[in-house]
């Protein structure tokens, strides 16, 4: 059977870690006022259907499911751990590492990307630029990058030493695609050969 790993953002401990790491946990209320006021979002409206049956109605009741769904919406870690709780966290990271579970210590996917980088665009655009990760300003998301991407294709401890020090030092040179040696390869084939106007 092929191995599976999966990545995930800090928040996916509130539903695998342990007690004691969903506990480290707390409401983003400003991502809460966000969702509230995303025209995408249906949580104003469910919001407004709650307030209007318990007002109608004198039952509470879709109002506290409303909100027990609310409050758990959006976790967040908090922001200042105790040396203890630090511990935790690191220990819960590496036990999930070595299941396959690559959970991304700094938040979301997003929070890895160089600086200016967002939407869809931003990042089909790194497409271009097999060396992105060098831009990443923080050494410690790049190296945590790195070391997922190792973990992932199963590369061996040399292989992953060396990444991790050019991630260090922002001189990591990815080699080119082998498709796109061997298409460059072919176009220059192609335009060696003679090309006339047909028989004489």
């Amino acid at each position: 059977m092929t191995p599976s790993v999966v990545v995930a953002d800090l928040d996916y401990l509130t539903l695998v870690g342990s007690e004691d790491v969903r506990a480290l946990f707390v409401t983003n209320t400003e991502k809460q006022w966000e969702s509230l006021k995303d025209k995408k979002s249906t949580d104003a409206m469910a919001m407004m259907a709650a307030l209007k049956q318990a007002i109608d109605k004198t039952n509470t009741a879709e109002l506290q499911n409303f909100w027990a769904y609310f409050v758990s919406r959006h976790p967040r870690l908090k922001e200042q751990l105790s040396g203890s709780e630090q511990r935790t966290l690191d220990l819960e990271l590496a036990r999930l590492r070595l299941q396959n579970v690559l959970v991304l210590r700094h938040g979301e996917i997003e929070d890895y990307l160089p600086p200016g980088v967002s939407g869809v665009k931003g990042i089909v655009d790194l497409t271009t630029d097999r060396n992105w990760i060098n831009r990443i300003p923080d050494e410690s998301r790049r190296v945590e990058l790195g070391q997922s991407i190792c973990q992932i294709l199963d590369v061996s401890k040399e292989q992953s030493k060396k990444l991790e020090e050019e991630l260090r030092h922002q001189s990591v040179a990815f080699p080119q695609p082998v498709s796109e040696r061997l298409d460059k390869r072919s176009r220059r084939i192609f335009q060696s050969i003679p090309h006339g106007g047909g028989p004489p």
